[in-house]
């Protein structure tokens, strides 16, 4: 039970940081608008477009990645998505005009778009099922600090560093020190046979466990299995 309680609050604790950076992305573009404005006159019509595309590759990549995260697996996409992120920072980055910053909005939505079939599905197959409210709330919390800590972090690089490429920099630093040493649990699919062999493995184990269980309690007789009533009336 420890063993399983450290494992759960380990992936709870992995998801939920990935699921804050995920948000912490949705605001890579906005806080730094004045700016964009400053430097290549843009109109609020374009930077207003800007939102629209992340969005609407994000909304439209969620529905499709659901089939992608099935068919291969929750890690590679989540893999993928985190690549996303650190592809878009360095983008806006090096953007030189509106095109540039186009390009980082349309890969932060194609980064943000698996994360919730993503996490929903290493949740709900690597954490216990009594711990699975525990699970959801601190991945809810995790997106809303994502939002509450964007703004602070680009507009505090961008000051102290003069300029806001050095805050896109960093934000793919962020990106990377998340994605680089973290072991984010497997998920079986077919194809992912790699990772499957050893939730496999774990799951025989487990199976085995509960095999023994249930024959000891049918030796023991029906009456004495753990939570069920005796068939006698007791009133």
């Amino acid at each position: 039970e420890h063993e399983q309680a450290r494992r759960d609050y380990s992936t709870i604790g992995l998801i939920g940081l990935a699921h804050g950076t995920s948000h912490f992305h949705h605001l890579l573009l906005p806080p730094l608008f004045p700016l964009f404005i400053r430097d290549f006159g843009l109109s609020y019509s374009e930077l207003g477009l800007l939102v629209t595309v992340f969005f609407v590759i994000s909304g439209i990549g969620q529905a499709l990645s659901g089939f992608l995260v099935d068919k291969v697996g929750a890690r590679p996409v989540l893999y993928a998505a985190m690549g996303s992120f650190i592809a878009a920072s360095l983008a806006g980055a090096m953007a030189q005009g509106y095109g540039g910053l186009m390009l980082a909005a349309a890969l932060a939505g194609l980064g943000n778009a698996p994360f919730h079939p993503v996490d929903f599905t290493i949740l709900n197959k690597r954490v216990s099922p009594q711990r699975l409210g525990h699970a959801f709330s601190v991945h809810g919390i995790s997106g809303n600090l994502g939002w509450a800590v964007a703004p602070v972090f680009l507009i505090g690089v961008s000051t102290a560093f003069g300029g806001w490429r050095s805050a896109y920099l960093a934000s793919a630093v962020v990106a990377a020190t998340v994605l680089v040493p973290r072991r984010v649990p497997c998920t079986v699919t077919r194809k992912n046979t790699r990772c499957s062999a050893r939730v496999r493995i774990r799951m025989s184990r487990f199976s085995a466990n509960k095999g023994r269980q249930l024959n000891q309690w049918r030796k023991a007789g029906q009456s004495m299995r753990p939570g069920r009533q005796s068939t006698a009336k007791t009133w």
